[in-house]
């Protein structure tokens, strides 16, 4: 009973022939497919590290801008306390300064939820 997928081969010598042809073709082809799947799955996997590596570098770049900010504001506030002569100066430099780090305090706050 012939079976439903029956290849039929040129008879006589070439039988041989074809045969170790058809088995070196198979045998070649499983390992370049594999190869093209391997690369592919090692480029995702790269892309993959790319983008998580840029969206921290971002996240760094702008806490970095925010942090710069929040120094130069404080650096300010200290000028001003060399100046203080009175409470009312005082407690103009404390209510500054409170609102300047809070306001840090709020982004990070922020960023963390």
């Amino acid at each position: 009973m012939p079976t439903p997928y029956a290849i039929s081969l040129p008879s006589g010598e070439a039988d041989g022939k074809f045969l170790s042809d058809l088995k070196a073709l198979s045998k070649d082809q499983t390992p370049v497919a594999l190869g093209l799947q391997v690369e592919l799955e090692r480029n995702l996997f790269r892309s993959g590290h790319a983008l998580i590596a840029r969206l921290q570098v971002r996240q760094h770049d702008e806490l970095s801008q925010t942090y710069s900010v929040a120094a130069l504001d404080l650096g300010f506030i200290e000028e001003q306390g060399a100046a203080i002569s009175t409470p009312k100066d005082l407690s103009s430099l404390v209510a500054d300064a409170e609102n300047t780090v809070s306001r840090e305090h709020s982004l990070w706050i922020t960023r963390h939820n």
